[in-house]
């Protein structure tokens, strides 16, 4: 079949066919072939369910959710489908009506698939409702779900010692022989959960550290292209830069970025922001790096990518990407809302031009003690984990890096940069709130951190602490693994005295 084109009158369109394409992941082809196939086969239910699939493969939900609501109507008992439109729902960030297809699912009989199961967990969790989530992911669990689910169950909250059957759970699963690498991190990354909750945080560490090596010896160093990536930035873009391009005419306040390193509170301030009436709150989106990573210059004849196109950038450019940027967004149904969070951390490696690009835009950068920073990474298990994430050397690299290319944007750049203390966001919430508001130019409401039982989703690493009363045993953290963290020290050394003297300065250092 390789080479066969849909539109090809030599080729027989038949189910077979386009299951093929799918496998070979030719999700374009794929959808044309079964959409031929309905057009013919009006009646088949079953068509239009793999078209559905095809659509989701393919991202769009949209289409996806169509074909399943058509199920519906003709079978409106069709446990699949209604599983299927929760996840749609669910995608799209309506998690209340997602938990509603999936008990519908469940009430017509399709209760033996973990997967949904999973799904309506992760939909619980992400509303705040842990104690559901937590019960359907055991459900998932037992049902036979890999022991990733296991994972999950120990992110859901803060473990204790009474936590005796999910110790039990993990210590079990490693003693499988066919127990592949990729899930055994998996459950190593719980199991330091579990003891760095219950203040064990000697096995914490020892779990950790196993689980970042098996993850790190898959996976090629990309230390080298982001210090290419800093460097490129530091470089080309100057007060020379600036005086050529100059700053975009687009005059739109609409995106509030909030940017810094991963792990730096970037989920609490979103979170603290989304609950003004004027602001909407729309997760870690992927647009910028999408855009700039697809923008192409010509010159010479030659056609350069980001970021080496940043010399042959021109005024002209910056209306182009700043229209596709805000094309994007107009996605989102914001209702009266008249600002928008883009908490991408890492937009901090683009704010040169995203300070260009939005010269009306507001920049919150969150900032967090070098080490409590680096020790959440590496405690993290990344769902598509960076090889500097699973190393205590190439994150101290990653930091140093960060943070010499926001000296440059502060130091540069035209645009106020307002920062925020991840110590004192937690100590001093209602102040901090009260100065980010007024940065952003939005008018004083009651936004602080402390929770308020809202079923927003939050759709982070973070979700959990998000939706609980402020904690502060986060603060001071890397004290406690203050042993392990001799690699990184020395070479943070600088980055860690400049944090404390911040710490002193605003009456928080301890």
């Amino acid at each position: 079949m390789n080479g066969s084109v849909v539109g090809d009158d030599n080729v027989v369109l038949s189910e077979e066919f386009a299951a093929g394409l799918v496998n070979q992941k030719r999700y374009d082809e794929a959808e044309i072939a079964y959409r031929k196939l309905i057009n013919k086969n009006k009646l088949d239910l079953g068509l239009v369910k793999k078209l559905a699939r095809v659509c989701l493969f393919k991202g769009d939900v949209q289409n996806a959710a169509q074909c399943y609501q058509k199920i519906i109507e003709s079978n409106s008992s069709d446990g699949a489908a209604w599983s299927g439109l929760g996840v749609c729902l669910q995608i799209q960030g309506d998690c209340k009506d997602a938990i509603v297809c999936y008990e519908k699912a469940q009430s017509f009989g399709y209760n033996q698939q973990h997967q949904m199961y999973s799904n309506w967990a992760k939909a619980l969790g992400l509303i705040g409702d842990f104690e559901a989530s937590e019960s359907m992911l055991i459900k998932a669990y037992k049902m036979g779900a890999g022991p990733q689910i296991l994972s999950i169950v120990a992110d859901m909250k803060k473990q204790s010692v009474e936590d005796k059957w999910l110790l039990s759970e993990l210590l079990g699963v490693l003693e499988q022989e066919k127990l592949n690498q990729n899930d055994k991190a998996s459950v190593l990354f719980a199991l330091a959960k579990y003891y760095s909750d219950i203040g064990a945080h000697k096995d914490a560490f020892n779990c950790c550290d196993q689980a970042n090596k098996i993850r790190y010896s898959n996976l090629h160093s990309n230390i080298a292209i982001i210090k290419y990536s800093v460097e490129t930035q530091i470089k080309h873009i100057d007060k020379t830069f600036i005086e050529r391009v100059g700053s975009s005419s687009e005059k739109s306040t609409l995106p509030i970025f909030v940017l810094g390193c991963m792990r730096s509170g970037t989920t609490l301030v979103e979170q603290m922001l989304s609950r003004h009436a004027q602001v909407y709150g729309a997760g870690e989106l992927c647009f910028m790096d999408d855009i700039l990573l697809g923008a192409r210059v010509t010159h010479n004849g030659q056609s350069i990518s980001y970021p080496d196109n940043l010399p042959f950038i021109k005024y002209e450019h910056l209306q182009t990407l700043s229209d596709a940027y805000l094309s994007q967004m107009q996605r989102f149904d914001i209702g009266s809302a008249t600002r928008i969070v883009d908490k991408l951390p890492g937009n901090f490696m683009h704010l040169g031009l995203i300070s260009l690009m939005f010269p009306n835009s507001a920049i919150l950068h969150c900032k967090r003690h070098p080490l409590d920073t680096c020790l959440s990474i590496y405690f993290q298990d990344f769902t598509h984990a960076k090889s500097y994430q699973c190393s205590l050397h190439e994150l101290a690299e990653f930091y140093k890096l960060y943070t010499k290319l926001m000296e440059h944007w502060q130091e540069l750049l035209p645009i106020c940069i307002h920062e925020i203390y991840y110590e004192e966001l937690l100590s001093r919430p209602e102040e901090v709130s009260r100065n980010v508001l007024g940065y952003c130019k939005l008018d004083f409401q009651d936004i602080t951190l402390v929770n308020n039982g809202s079923d927003r989703a939050i759709y982070t690493a973070s979700n959990w602490q998000v939706k609980q009363q402020l904690y502060h045993h986060s603060i001071n953290k890397w004290k406690h693994y203050s042993a392990f963290t001799d690699v990184m020290k020395p070479l943070l050394k600088d980055e860690i005295e400049q944090y404390h003297e911040k710490l002193k300065a605003l009456g928080l250092d301890s």
